[in-house]
C-alpha cells in the first residue's frame, strides 16, 4: 500500500500537537511525565486494534470507503 500525503502530514504535525497538549495539562495544575518505555500494545487503551500499522494496512481502499467523512451525510450534489 503506498504512503498516503495527507498522513505523513498528520504525522509531521503530531509533535507539535503533543506540545500543545502537555502544555494545557500543565496550564491545568497536572504534572504529565514520560514513561522510560512505551506501554506494550497490550495495555494500551486500544490494544493491538488500532495500531497504526494495522489501520494503514486493514483499512479499506479509497473505492470502498469514503475518506472525507460519513457519506450518508454528505450532500450528493449541490
Amino acid at each position: 500500500m503506498a504512503a498516503n500525503p495527507k498522513s505523513w502530514k498528520t504525522k509531521q504535525q503530531l509533535p507539535q500537537a503533543i506540545a500543545l497538549g502537555l502544555e494545557r495539562l500543565r496550564e491545568w495544575g497536572a504534572q504529565p511525565q514520560q514513561r522510560p518505555t512505551p506501554l506494550n500494545e497490550d495495555a494500551t487503551l486500544t490494544g493491538a486494534m488500532l495500531t497504526l500499522a494495522r489501520y494503514e494496512g486493514e483499512r479499506p481502499s479509497v473505492e470502498q470507503a469514503c475518506r472525507i467523512g460519513d457519506e450518508r451525510f454528505i450532500p450528493k450534489a449541490l
